[in-house]
């Protein structure tokens, strides 16, 4: 599969299928604890699968577990679970490609992804 113009290894996972004009959620394991992301849309683009406004929170949800887990958890980590992890469920459903979008807002200064 190919994010953006990197090829990426996908793995077999459970990700629940991508559903066209929907959100969707997922937890993942990370090296501090669990950490949910939310795509706030789903959309295609021929094999293109677009998840718009991602977000990535302590999966409890408590901006406490978040103030623990901050400045331990890089972005690095999380973009590869996510492009992992989900990259692999778009290419069960048939998209060659899969694009992420969001903003950063904890770290050294707020950017877009």
């Amino acid at each position: 599969m190919i994010v953006r113009t990197t090829p990426v290894l996908v793995h077999n996972d459970d990700c629940s299928p991508f559903e066209l004009g929907e959100g969707y959620s997922r937890t993942f394991d990370t090296s501090v604890g669990k950490v949910r992301s939310k795509a706030y849309g789903v959309t295609a683009e021929g094999e293109t699968l677009w998840l718009r406004d991602v977000s990535v929170m302590p999966a409890g949800g408590s901006s406490r577990n978040w103030e623990a887990q901050r400045g331990r958890l890089g972005i690095g980590e999380v973009m590869s679970l996510l492009k992992g992890q989900l990259g692999a469920q778009a290419v069960r459903q048939g998209h060659t490609e899969l694009r992420l979008t969001g903003t950063r807002y904890a770290g050294p200064k707020e950017r877009s992804f």
